[in-house]
């Protein structure tokens, strides 16, 4: 019986932004449902998986691909958080749209590499948008319809993401990703050695008037930060999973 998608549930992250073979041994229609993580139909309404199966309403209706949020001690290579520019800067047209496009590459290409990743979103304060995942879906409605607003407390960010990962096991990495200087130099500065301090590597991708010399200096090596014009933004961003250690 073929696949009937369930009302209300979105094409976005399967047709849109997820390549075809993102996750090997899964088909598209079983992502579909795994994606729609606790969510339930109507009640009374009845709906068929693409295996034939029938669920209820309100009842989960297949096993989710992956986990929701990932524990400390899940067999991981490792675990990444971006930390993602959402000052005022970031309305210039063309800028979002790209950070969206880079940051879901980047998560199924560190999926692929067996890492968790999380979201930290910073304006003129720093907050968790999402925990450790390996859920698409998750991942994505994270960073979806983010509203940039406020200041640069780049410093916040790197301190919060630090502090997600310090007990983290395996490869513990930050991905920062700006368009411009943060409100601090010196506790931005004092932020990135302190989380390389505790063994976690920092990357930094940025566009717009972000000061590629500054990047280089929150880094462990210059190579892993580096500027881009804005329509290079969202290669940059999913291209930095190259820099994730298996």
């Amino acid at each position: 019986m073929p696949y009937r998608r369930p009302v209300g549930v979105s094409r976005i992250v399967t047709e849109q932004h997820m390549p075809a073979d993102a996750f090997p041994g899964a088909t598209r229609s079983t992502l579909h449902w795994a994606m729609m993580e606790r969510r339930t139909e109507p009640t009374g309404l009845r709906v068929v998986r693409s295996d034939g199966a029938a669920g209820t309403a309100r009842q989960p209706l297949v096993r989710r691909v992956v986990d929701a949020l990932v524990g400390r001690r899940a067999r991981l290579a490792g675990t990444v958080y971006l930390c993602v520019d959402l000052s005022a800067s970031m309305a210039d047209p063309g800028k979002m749209p790209e950070l969206l496009r880079g940051s879901v590459r980047f998560f199924y290409e560190a999926w692929r590499r067996n890492y968790a990743v999380g979201a930290i979103g910073f304006g003129s304060a720093a907050r968790v948008l999402t925990g450790a995942t390996r859920n698409p879906y998750r991942f994505q409605k994270s960073i979806t319809g983010l509203m940039p607003n406020g200041r640069t407390a780049m410093a916040r960010a790197l301190r919060l993401a630090a502090g997600r990962l310090r007990l983290r096991g395996g490869h513990r990495v930050i991905l920062l990703i700006t368009d411009g200087m943060p409100d601090s130099r010196e506790a931005t500065l004092d932020a990135a050695a302190a989380a390389r301090a505790l063994g976690i590597r920092v990357i930094a991708v940025g566009t717009g008037r972000a000061d590629e010399a500054f990047l280089r200096a929150l880094a462990p090596r210059p190579e892993l930060a580096r500027v881009v014009g804005a329509n290079s933004f969202g290669d940059a961003v999913g291209g930095a999973a190259g820099e994730l250690v298996p």
